[in-house]
């Protein structure tokens, strides 16, 4: 029997602490950072919110993963994962919209917290720190994480799918952290259809595997993505009759004017005629060749700052194009890095060729996609943003062979371009034109109302009857009229039926 001393752990247990710490620490940053991202704020439901938030309030209150629409239930345009994710927030916290978000900013931290431990995985607390750093002050993960979309959870599958990879090191892999693997690929299909572009990284990493060929744990792994995607296709057949048909489909977004994929949209997108934009806008929405290209300079943070002018046409435009092109410079620097550590250093590999995959997939369907947002690229952020702590970890460590000076000079350098980055954050706000209204007009407009009021409303169907008709006697008449899957009123019958229009109250 071995009688000797177990050794001391005590140093192993203070490395845990004060990561442990820190992560903490970024967190509470986080979170003071994201404190405009209210469920006031989110319940204005910009973009394809009211999507993802209405079937799920109605699935966590009476079972119904559906839109109620004068009468009649739809199911939703995107794919059911997020959804379902969701409906505990309004199960626990109730069937206001805006609750989702606590959902979304939950993503947000586990996205924080995979990637800082992938830094971890890389070097030291200060890169991991970095990486963090960079990932809470980019654009456009700020800015979703404070909206229900899927952009942020698809982060977070994305980074949690990079430390999971990074977890094995030299060992083979193992059957559970496999069939995880495949689950997240499976599920982040689920949340988004896109996400299926997440596998062909995980099999670009499978393929750049040293020795070749791998274990055969990845056969579990693609196995039981294969399971969910089997899953998936069985709820699309049930709900659209085939199991190829999705949503979009079902509410004439595919296919129905415009092809989905098409050569020309690299020079001249359709996306003018997807949202109906003038001719002369043909000038500032430029090819999506150009736009993403474009897009890569500032990591894909939605400000399309290098962009047509009208974008971003403020004084501080140059003074953002240097910080962006500054972090992108870090970038490069990083994946440089990473690819001169390869031979000594398998997770510094492994992060290179995640990256490298997951922009390419990405720039090559969306080079092509009728529809163009930079938001599509927010799945790669996290590995782009540890890329960036590579390049400054990198830089620091080189600049304290040089004395104390040189190494003070670069922290400051990097906190400067951190604080800087932060303060556009907030300097910006959201340039889009996000609507900021929408909620709280509606909401005085409910409450100003007969419970029984017939309700105008040139708002979208959706989103007026989720928040002026959902959970009273209203009766809606819409003069947006546009989505075919929905049978819409008579108006001349309601108003006949009712007496007048203006027995109720218009929004």
């Amino acid at each position: 029997m071995n009688t000797l001393p177990r050794p001391a752990r005590s140093w192993w247990r203070r490395d845990v602490a004060v990561d442990i710490l820190a992560v903490t620490a970024l967190l509470v940053l986080a979170f003071f950072w994201w404190i405009s991202g209210t469920p006031e704020f989110a319940a204005n439901l910009p973009q394809d919110a009211v999507d993802f938030a209405v079937p799920a309030a109605n699935f966590a209150e009476r079972g119904r993963l559906v839109h109620d629409l004068y009468g009649q239930e739809h199911p939703p345009a995107h794919p059911p994962g997020l959804p379902l994710m969701l409906a505990p927030a309004y199960a626990i916290f109730g069937p206001m919209l805006g609750n989702g978000i606590y959902v979304i900013q939950f993503c947000a931290a586990a996205a924080i917290v995979f990637v800082y431990g992938t830094g971890r995985r890389l070097g030291s607390r200060r890169l991991a720190i970095l990486a963090s750093l960079f990932l809470i002050f980019h654009y456009g993960f700020w800015q979703y994480s404070q909206k229900i979309m899927s952009e942020v959870p698809t982060a977070a599958m994305s980074a949690g799918l990079l430390w999971l990879l990074l977890l094995r090191d030299h060992q083979p892999l193992r059957w559970p952290v496999a069939m995880l693997l495949g689950g997240l690929v499976g599920w982040a299909v689920w949340i988004r259809y896109d996400n299926l572009l997440l596998g062909v990284s995980l099999l670009a990493v499978v393929l750049a595997q040293r020795p070749f060929p791998p274990s055969r744990s990845w056969l579990v792994a693609m196995g039981a993505a294969a399971l969910l995607g089997l899953t998936l296709a069985t709820y699309q057949h049930t709900t659209f009759g085939r199991p190829w048909r999705t949503g979009y489909h079902y509410w004439g977004n595919a296919g129905r004017e415009l092809p989905l994929l098409a050569a020309h949209n690299l020079r001249t997108t359709d996306y003018l005629k997807a949202r109906g934009m003038p001719p002369d806008y043909a000038g500032v929405v430029e090819g999506n060749a150009h736009f993403y290209a474009v897009g890569l300079a500032t990591q894909f943070d939605t400000s399309h700052v290098f962009g047509h002018p009208a974008h971003w046409s403020g004084v501080d435009r140059p003074v953002y194009q240097s910080l962006a092109g500054i972090r992108t410079g870090l970038g490069l620097l990083g994946l440089m890095v990473a690819l001169w550590m390869a031979w000594r250093s398998k997770p510094m590999w492994t992060v290179a060729v995640w990256t490298l995959s997951t922009v390419a997939a990405c720039g090559l369907f969306y080079a092509f996609y009728f529809w163009q947002e930079e938001r599509f690229f927010i799945k790669a952020v996290p590995a782009v943003a540890i890329l960036n702590a590579v390049g400054a970890d990198w830089l620091l460590t080189r600049a304290a062979r040089y004395g104390k000076l040189a190494s003070a000079t670069g922290l400051v350098g990097v906190a400067v371009l951190l604080g800087g980055l932060g303060l556009y954050c907030w300097q910006q706000g959201f340039p889009s034109g996000e609507r900021t209204y929408t909620y709280p007009a509606l909401s005085e407009a409910s409450r100003q109302m007969e419970s029984d009021a017939i309700v105008v409303s040139n708002f979208g169907a959706i989103r007026s009857e989720a928040l002026l008709v959902r959970g009273t006697s209203r009766v809606g008449i819409p003069l947006n009229n546009y989505f075919p899957a929905i049978c819409y009123p008579e108006t001349d019958s309601l108003t006949r039926a009712a007496g007048t229009v203006s027995s109720g109250s218009g929004a």
